[in-house]
């Protein structure tokens, strides 16, 4: 019923795809999150950057966090946060029913 190792490469790829699916739901709210929303910008992106890097690569580190701060407050900016954050919310909901099913048929 098959090559050896198929169910393995079939479980591979349906793992694969559902990581994927969590990735795609996740990143808009971590990148407004991580990039848009002030106060986690200024307390601890910024900063967990600065500190990766050492001193002399400082302003290439804060050149790096200014641009990509710049780049998701326009693509996401003002009243485009909400609408994406509720669009997000709406998203993780259906993530999570699938979630649900997909352990309810493990078990």
């Amino acid at each position: 019923s098959g090559a050896p190792g198929a169910g393995a490469s079939v479980g591979l790829a349906c793992e694969e795809a559902w990581a994927a699916r969590v990735e795609a739901v996740m990143e808009p709210a971590l990148t407004i999150t991580l990039w848009a929303y002030g106060p986690c910008y200024r307390r601890h992106t910024r900063p967990a950057f600065v500190r990766g890097t050492c001193p002399a690569g400082w302003p290439l580190a804060l050149l790096f966090c200014w641009k990509q701060r710049r780049e998701t407050r326009a693509r996401f900016g003002g009243v485009a946060i909400k609408i994406a954050l509720g669009q997000w919310e709406k998203e993780l909901n259906t993530l999570l029913d699938a979630f649900e099913k997909r352990h309810a048929t493990v078990e």
